[in-house]
Formats: C-alpha cells, structure tokens, sequence
C-alpha cells in the first residue's frame, strides 16, 4: 500500500535531527535532498490542468513535510555544517521552484 510506505518513510525521518554523528547526519541529510528530487520530479510531470482540477486529489505540499525538519536542521551547532547546508540547499529549491500552489504564507 502506497500509503502506508509513505507513512513509514516519513516516520523513519522525522528523527533525523537527532542524529548525534556529524557524517550520519549528513548522509541522512543527503538522503532527504534524494526523496525531495525524486517528488519534484514526479510533480514535474503532472499536468497544470491537474493541479488545478478540483476533482483530482491535490498534491502534497513538500515544504509543509519537510520544512520543519529542514528549518530545525538550520539551528544546529556547526558540528553539523555539511548537513545544514544539505538542509539549507533543500529549502532553497523547494522555495524558489514554481508549481501551480502557493507556498504557505508563514514560512515566507
């Protein structure tokens, strides 16, 4: 189920700022850049018509899944450099990409 493989992948991240190694947290980090790609890419290739058909489900927000973690990535100490600018990267594309929704007001 679809769903419920969705659900285990963000349970499995959701912790991702607890990582205590600096290099494992990275990684993780890079791993989260991965997952972010591979959705971009995949809402590339969704028509606008659909986007904007009220009929069709709407498509998840990525900055309203993974901000919070990425937003809390950029208050780590500097042990944590190599992640943070991963995180901060990661938020860079998912706020400056244009897509048929408007990007939640509070995080602008």
């Amino acid at each position: 189920d679809l769903i419920y493989t969705w659900t285990m992948v963000l349970q499995t991240l959701k912790t991702i700022n607890q990582i205590s190694d600096p290099k494992i947290y990275s990684a993780a980090m890079e791993l989260v850049k991965d997952v972010v790609n591979i959705l971009q890419c995949a809402e590339h290739d969704i028509p606008y018509e659909d986007l904007t058909n009220p009929e069709k489900p709407s498509i998840l927000c990525l900055i309203d899944v993974f901000g919070p973690w990425l937003f809390e990535a950029c208050t780590l100490s500097d042990k944590y450099i190599a992640g943070k600018s991963i995180a901060v990267g990661i938020l860079c594309r998912l706020v400056v990409r244009h897509y048929g929704l408007p990007l939640p007001l509070e995080i602008l």
